[in-house]
Formats: C-alpha cells, sequence, structure tokens
C-alpha cells in the first residue's frame, strides 16, 4: 500500500511541474514575441536619424550596421518563435 502512495505522489508532482514548465515557456515567448514587435518599431526610428545625419563630421555612425544587427536579431527571434516547444530545452 505504501509503496502505490509513492507512485500516486510522484506522478501529480510530475504532472503539476510539467504545468509550471508549460506555463513558464508560454510566458518566456510571449515576452519574445513583445519583444518582437518593439524592435518591428525601431526600424522607423533608425530611418529617420539616418535621414537626418550631419554628413560633415568626420565620424559617422553606420546605419548600415545598425539595420544589419536589427534584422540578425529580429531574424533569430522569429526563429526561435517558430520552433515547436517540444523542442525547447
Amino acid at each position: 500500500m505504501y509503496i502505490s502512495h509513492v507512485l500516486i505522489a510522484g506522478l501529480f508532482s510530475t504532472v503539476f511541474l510539467t504545468e509550471t514548465v508549460v506555463a513558464d515557456t508560454d510566458v518566456e515567448r510571449a515576452a519574445l514575441a513583445k519583444l518582437t514587435h518593439e524592435l518591428d518599431a525601431l526600424e522607423p526610428l533608425i530611418r529617420e536619424a539616418e535621414s537626418q545625419a550631419n554628413l560633415d563630421v568626420c565620424i559617422r555612425f553606420r546605419y548600415g550596421y545598425a539595420f544589419t544587427a536589427l534584422f540578425t536579431f529580429s531574424s533569430s527571434l522569429a526563429l526561435i518563435l517558430s520552433w515547436p516547444s517540444i523542442f525547447e530545452r
């Protein structure tokens, strides 16, 4: 009888831990989706700054690098969000 209680307790703890991990994954995916949305809003701001750049300065900001970094980060997040949750961790 004692072994059956231990097995049942183990089963319940596994179910509850699995639900917690899934919930944490859902929260993480929601935060990453929000981050993707915020990154999409950066492109117009970078374009505006580029259009107002002073071309007479000795050292210029390389906006191409900013666009490349933004694209790389955004596509990496999109790839992560497209993965099914069963492949995570």
